[in-house]
């Protein structure tokens, strides 16, 4: 994969963050992202452009096979961006607490037909164990629902392939793990098992080119879907203070959640400008991974 271009700044409690998709693919685009907690209060207000990752159409765009000629390489489509707003509540301290959450995405692509989801949050979690020489665990309880106005998980001219079903809704129990091993060590183990259900509606494959949809398919229809089933999330890291100002790390991760399964896993080196001496407590080296969250912190935790 080519690099992408991102720059962030945090002044208190105001995050900002811009950035360009990576070099080479079809379709390029521009990435935002912004988190404002007011007065340090218990509302958090979080802005995010970014390409819906799912798959290489909707992330970076592919070129439709049908219009391929000796002149033309083929028509370009997909490149999907979400703009999303999400404002949060949440109350609580190390031992317990408890959030709820609201959001809507306006998506948009080359090509593709126009969409919106409108989701919802709420959990709660609790501190049931803490050995000082080891580390600590929370268990918690988590609901998420999402709706999309269209579903346009298909590969044909004008769909997105990405998941957008037309109800879902998750009911797990998530876990954390974070312990260290001396000073210099640091880890965390995160996961969640639950169940998710969902329901996909029928969309004709061309929502954009009804011409073609009659011609090439006959009216042919991307089917409905109705699903239940079981739900897991696992996901680890770890990181290793070689100095006060060196910190290597690796980071896995495994679930399940929407409609496949995925699996990630990497490593990273960082160099700290300021001197960042070994303690139990801190700095641990860690980073945020999941591109779910608003911005990544810029200084180790």
């Amino acid at each position: 994969m080519q690099p992408g271009l991102a720059a962030q700044l945090t002044i208190g409690n105001l995050a900002v963050a811009g950035g360009y998709t990576p070099y080479g693919f079809l379709i390029s685009n521009w990435t935002a992202r912004a988190s404002w907690r007011p007065g340090k209060g218990p509302f958090t207000f979080i802005f995010n452009r970014d390409s819906v990752k799912d798959t290489q159409l909707s992330f970076g765009g592919l070129r439709d096979p049908a219009t391929i000629t000796a002149f033309n390489p083929g028509n370009v489509w997909g490149g999907v961006i979400a703009n999303a707003g999400n404002v949060q509540y949440a109350r609580g301290d190390l031992n317990s607490g408890f959030y709820l959450g609201v959001g809507g995405q306006y998506i948009t692509g080359f090509h593709v037909q126009e969409n919106h989801r409108y989701d919802g949050s709420a959990g709660a979690y609790w501190r049931i164990l803490a050995m000082p020489e080891y580390g600590t665990l929370n268990i918690g309880a988590n609901f998420f629902a999402m709706h999309y106005t269209y579903n346009l998980q298909a590969f044909t001219y004008g769909m997105g392939g990405y998941f957008s079903p037309q109800s879902y809704f998750l009911a797990n129990v998530p876990f954390t793990w974070t312990g260290h091993y001396m000073t210099r060590w640091h880890y965390t183990v995160l996961g969640s098992l639950g169940i998710q259900a969902f329901s996909e509606n029928a969309e004709a494959l061309d929502p954009l080119d009804i011409g073609i949809e009659t011609n090439t398919f006959d009216n042919a229809k991307l089917s409905a879907l109705t699903s239940v089933g079981p739900n897991y999330d696992v996901r680890g890291q770890v990181a290793y203070a070689i100095n006060d100002h060196w910190f290597v790390g690796g980071f896995a991760g495994a679930n399940n959640s929407r409609n496949y399964t995925n699996a990630t896993a990497g490593f990273s080196v960082r160099y700290l400008f300021r001197s960042q001496p070994s303690t139990v407590a801190g700095p641990t080296g860690l980073f945020q991974t999941d591109d779910t969250h608003a911005l990544r912190p810029l200084t180790v935790p």
